[in-house]
């Protein structure tokens, strides 16, 4: 998983200290740690771990989520940079960084 981090942020030119904020699929907060945060220095607070602790792992939808709920903090700001990561079956990883290109806006749910 840290590969598949590492090679994104090098495509998209940033480092983690970079990142605004990190949209996690649904992992424990151990192998989240174990595997991403703690060898990338990327503290729990930047992450969706709040969320995903509430809700578990809903699949695929994890992502949708993630992203839905750091709009809506509304905290996004241009220039801002997020970290998408996923698994899936198979050890399949995938791996997105998003740039911010304009100020945010939720509408109500």
């Amino acid at each position: 998983m840290q590969d598949i981090i590492s090679r994104a942020l090098k495509a998209a030119e940033i480092k983690p200290e970079d990142l605004t904020r990190v949209v996690i699929t649904g992992l424990g907060l151990a192998p989240l740690s174990a595997l991403v945060l703690e060898p990338l220095g990327i503290p729990v607070d930047r992450t969706t771990w709040s969320l995903q602790r509430q809700l578990g792992h809903v699949g695929s939808c994890d992502q949708l989520l993630g992203l839905d709920h750091v709009i809506r903090e509304q905290s996004l700001r241009p220039g801002d940079s997020i970290l998408v990561f996923g698994t899936g079956l198979g050890f399949r990883f995938t791996c997105a960084v998003l740039e911010i290109t304009e100020q945010a806006t939720a509408t109500p749910a």
